[in-house]
C-alpha cells in the first residue's frame, strides 16, 4: 500500500504472475462490492460513538476474517489434494513455492528497503460486527448444492 501524505492510502501494488493478479482483481472487487453493501446498512449501537470510528473497525473486522477465511480455504485445499492422492502434494508445493520466491524477487527489487509499518490502532465497536459480515461474504468457494462457483458480484 502507498500512502497518501495524512496517511490514507492512494494506491495498492499487487506482485504475482498475471492470472494470480487477475484473481485478485476479482475478489478485490467482489468483496469491496459485498463489504461496501452491508457497510452502508449499518450504524454504531452506541448512539455516542463516532460512525468514523465504528465503520474503521467495521472494515478491519471485515478484512481480518476474509484473510483468515482464505488462509483457511489454502490449507483445506492442499489437505483435500493430500487426501486424494494419498501423498503430500510436494509437487504443487514445491511449484507454489518456487512462484512465491520469484514474487519476493520482484518485490524486493522495487520495494526492498521499506519498512514495514505498525499495526493501526482503530477505536470503535464495529469489529466484531465487520468479522461476522466477512463470514457471511462469498468468497467464490464451494456453494451448499456442491457446485462450485465465481464470486458473486451483488451483497
Amino acid at each position: 500500500m502507498h500512502d497518501q501524505r495524512g496517511g490514507s492510502v492512494a494506491a495498492v501494488t499487487v506482485f504475482g504472475f498475471a492470472s494470480d493478479r487477475e484473481r485478485v482483481e476479482l475478489l478485490y472487487t467482489s468483496l469491496l462490492l459485498q463489504a461496501t453493501a452491508a457497510l452502508a446498512a449499518v450504524r454504531p449501537p452506541d448512539p455516542g460513538e463516532s460512525v468514523a470510528a465504528y465503520r474503521r473497525s467495521w472494515i478491519y473486522g471485515f478484512a481480518g476474517r476474509v484473510y483468515e477465511r482464505l488462509c483457511e480455504a489454502e490449507r483445506s485445499a492442499l489437505g483435500e489434494t493430500e487426501a486424494e492422492t494419498g501423498r503430500a502434494a510436494a509437487s504443487t508445493e514445491l511449484v507454489l513455492a518456487d512462484r512465491g520466491a520469484e514474487v519476493d524477487r520482484a518485490y524486493d527489487a522495487e520495494f526492498g528497503r521499506l519498512r514495514r509499518a505498525r499495526r493501526p490502532q482503530v477505536s470503535g465497536s464495529g469489529f466484531r460486527h465487520g468479522a461476522a459480515a466477512a463470514d457471511r461474504a462469498d468468497l467464490g468457494g464451494p456453494r451448499l448444492d456442491g457446485r462450485a462457483g465465481a464470486p458473486s458480484i451483488g451483497a
